[in-house]
């Protein structure tokens, strides 16, 4: 089958996809994982074959001819397949959110259930999600939610400009990645990362904008044989701030950039100083803050590690994360030290780390990763995106399961294929394949 065949199933099934995407019908989660594996299935299938077409055709690292044409029509297409989902009940909060600072109300300071906001409720109003908590978003992506609102109130305005921002994404990896459009074909026809943004409806894309410009600076001025200019240093810096206040998780990139920085590491002061500004339209940095403390120190679901630990160890006893975060507090202090002199390992290692260790992850979570992945050429971490929305059959009861409660079946619903890829991936493998004939 040509290209282009496997990228049209892939949409088909992500469109059919969508007509499951509202996981309050009973039955929905089970047939759009369903679909979605089939997409991931061709998925695979394409980038392989895109990959093959685009050596043979303009030679390894040149990707010209039709690849450009291949690459954004596919791009386009997915993303247009799922545009009619259903959003995620994340987008409702947000929603709701930027509607109230059309009003002139605090998102950090007032819950939705609020009696100063009950003239502001509307149908919508009770698919907000845990309607009882205040804002955990940063600053900067409140006044996005602020500025979007200004314009438009509707799902398909929001989605717009996700979008917008994955595509924009998009191009900044085909610069990044050494293979160019073939590296960045594993982020762009990624079914996952088309739910995430196009379908789902979350504004993670809007982080992953500057972190990829930023990194994309970063990395190429330093291979540049002149000296890292202070500009590009303030440039990268003043992206990665920018990316921290839209969501805090690029915080952890800080030591790998410190590495990369070297005698220029002072511009990393805009890390804190560009979150820390735009906190200020909402009262400072300890209103900002106070909320999400509050929320991440219960939230726990899907974790990939905890689980197994506790089920020998038994049950956290402080029924709280901050063990956990303690946790990934030493692995990216583990990373900064092991990988001295390699900061791309470094950033890589940090976010991954951020993923295997956090005590929640939802599925989207893991499209934070998948810049990197391209950059690095990391097939697991794109297998383990599409495994992973397997938890989203956890959005109900079955008889194999309970709502919300990850059991032994979706847990392996999730990492088996992630371990598997990684196993048949290990660089540690690959060379005993060249050294014993025994290995397949």
């Amino acid at each position: 089958m040509r290209l282009g065949g496997f990228l049209a199933l892939e949409a088909a099934a992500l469109w059919a996809a969508s007509f499951f995407g509202d996981f309050t019908r009973p039955g929905a989660s089970l047939r759009f994982v369903l679909l979605m594996f089939v997409a991931g299935g061709l998925f695979l299938l394409a980038v392989r074959r895109f990959k093959n077409t685009a050596a043979s055709a303009a030679g390894v690292g040149s990707p010209i001819g039709p690849s450009p044409i291949i690459f954004w029509s596919g791009a386009l297409l997915l993303r247009l397949a799922m545009l009619g989902c259903e959003p995620g009940d994340d987008f409702w909060r947000y929603l709701w959110e930027g509607r109230i600072q059309l009003h002139g109300f605090n998102p950090y300071t007032l819950a939705p259930t609020a009696p100063e906001l009950a003239a502001l409720r509307d149908v919508t109003w009770t698919k907000i999600n845990h309607p009882d908590a205040a804002a955990i978003y940063p600053p900067l992506a409140q006044l996005a939610f602020h500025g979007i609102t200004r314009v438009t109130h509707s799902v398909l305005g929001f989605k717009l400009v996700f979008v917008a921002a994955d595509l924009l994404t998009c191009a900044l990896l085909i610069r990044l990645c050494a293979g160019g459009l073939r590296d960045a074909a594993w982020y762009a026809w990624n079914p996952a990362v088309v739910y995430a943004f196009a379908g789902g409806a979350h504004y993670d894309s809007l982080m992953l904008l500057p972190m990829t410009a930023s990194l994309a600076i970063l990395h190429i001025s330093l291979k540049e044989r002149a000296p890292l200019r202070w500009s590009a240093a303030l440039g990268s810096c003043a992206l990665l701030g920018a990316a921290i206040a839209i969501k805090f998780v690029p915080a952890l990139l800080i030591p790998a950039w410190t590495r990369a920085l070297r005698g220029k590491s002072a511009a990393l002061a805009l890390c804190a100083v560009i979150p820390a500004l735009c906190s200020l339209t909402f009262g400072g940095i300890a209103t900002v803050l106070s909320p999400l403390g509050n929320f991440a120190n219960t939230a726990r679901f899907n974790d990939t590690l905890w689980w197994a630990i506790e089920a020998f160890t038994g049950p956290n006893p402080y029924q709280r994360n901050w063990p956990f975060i303690l946790a990934l507090g030493g692995a990216i202090l583990w990373s900064f030290y092991r990988f001295k002199n390699d900061w791309h390992r470094c950033a890589f290692w940090s976010m991954g780390s951020a993923l295997v260790l956090s005590p929640v992850l939802h599925p989207w979570y893991v499209t934070w990763i998948l810049p990197l992945a391209c950059w690095r050429r990391s097939a697991p971490w794109s297998v383990f995106s599409l495994s992973v929305l397997g938890a989203l059959l956890l959005w109900e009861s079955t008889p194999l399961w309970n709502a919300w409660e990850p059991n032994l079946i979706t847990r392996a619903i999730v990492l088996i294929p992630a371990l598997a890829a990684w196993h048949w991936t290990n660089p540690l493998r690959q060379l005993s394949k060249t050294t014993n004939p025994f290995i397949p």
